[in-house]
């Protein structure tokens, strides 16, 4: 991911990168709404159940139908926002890949409940290298000036990368399950059901962590300060899934734990895992803010680095850091079926 960022902003105006950059979120936007907490909930019951090819079969397809919904309304609001043909011709392109990345996901599900997360990073490795590569020969290939028209040929490489992850995911998955195509709506609806609050909670997050600002700086800033704005808020998001990943690796072993009632096992995992969250908290915010404007020239070049907007980098920080303990919190909430009753706890507040 580093390396592809550095071929884009190297390549692209920054004014033609905060395009893309507001295509890429847009989409992601409908992305996380159209999560539902299915991934969670799938990595929560396949952990119960690691070798049931039945319910892997039913999330995939749950999770491929809810999201193609989501994805085909995203199309249709871009006809009417649409700041140009680019936009839209992007807009379909980008949620098709993003439609892959969710069959990738339940994938990863699978593997992670059964720790084989090796051959999920392997795939994604495929994947992103196959993106690297591409985006690497057009740009070498590319004789003109690269402008908005050239955004749907990105995306295209990544939808690229996508088929390439998700097809070695499905291999690595079927390598070890069963393939058994039964379709059970009323599974399905259990699936949806138990992790719809885990998705409303994710969707509240997204919205004042990363859409609102996000839309507000699309309104209030030009296309260049947005490329700049973008990347500052990309690579501290980055910097925050840290948490997420951590968290969802020690689920499974930490649901077992709990089914097998060996509560001393529950409590070391939990430390362990509040530990390290705190400690790489204070290092995400010392050292990232010390290294910020290095980080972006790195991953970018100078254009990228807009002293008035200096604040930003430090700012995604903090949240980033912040959400490090939501993670905990909400995951492991998640893992003992109370997620519900932190969504009661957001609605209280938001009513107060």
């Amino acid at each position: 991911v580093i390396f592809i960022t550095k071929l884009l902003t190297n390549f692209l105006p920054i004014d033609t990168y905060g395009k893309y950059a507001w295509v890429v979120e847009y989409g992601l936007f409908f992305s996380v709404a159209a999560n539902l907490g299915i991934f969670a909930n799938s990595v929560r019951l396949i952990s119960a159940s690691p070798a049931n090819s039945i319910l892997f079969i039913n999330a995939l397809f749950l999770r491929i139908v809810t999201a193609a919904s989501f994805f085909i309304i995203a199309v249709m609001i871009s006809i009417f926002i649409s700041s140009g043909d680019f936009f839209v011709l992007s807009c379909i392109i980008f949620t098709s890949s993003l439609l892959v990345d969710f069959v990738t996901m339940i994938c990863d599900a699978y593997l992670q409940a059964n720790y084989k997360m090796g051959r999920a990073t392997l795939a994604l490795v495929l994947g992103k290298a196959t993106q690297f590569v591409l985006i690497f020969l057009i740009i070498r290939v590319y004789p003109a000036q690269p402008d908005s028209q050239f955004i749907p040929i990105i995306v295209f490489v990544t939808l690229t990368g996508s088929l390439v992850t998700a097809l070695f995911s499905l291999i690595f998955v079927f390598q070890k399950l069963k393939f058994e195509c039964k379709i059970d709506l009323n599974l399905c609806w259990s699936i949806f059901k138990s992790g719809i609050f885990f998705g409303l909670i994710n969707i509240f997050n997204y919205l004042y962590f990363r859409f609102i600002p996000i839309a507000l700086a699309k309104l209030y800033l030009s296309d260049s300060e947005f490329g700049s704005f973008d990347i500052s808020y990309r690579i501290a998001f980055v910097l925050s899934l840290f948490s997420t990943f951590l968290m969802f690796s020690v689920m499974p072993a930490f649901i077992r734990s709990l089914k097998s009632k060996e509560w001393h096992i529950s409590y070391k995992i939990f430390f362990r895992a509040s530990l390290i969250l705190a400690l790489c908290s204070v290092l995400l915010v010392g050292l990232g803010t010390w290294l910020g404007p290095m980080l972006i020239r790195l991953l970018t070049n100078k254009s990228f680095v807009i002293p008035q907007l200096w604040f930003i980098f430090s700012m995604f920080l903090i949240l980033a850091a912040v959400s490090y303990f939501y993670d905990l919190v909400l995951i492991t909430l998640f893992s003992i079926h109370q997620d519900f009753w932190l969504l009661k706890q957001k609605n209280k507040t938001c009513n107060t």
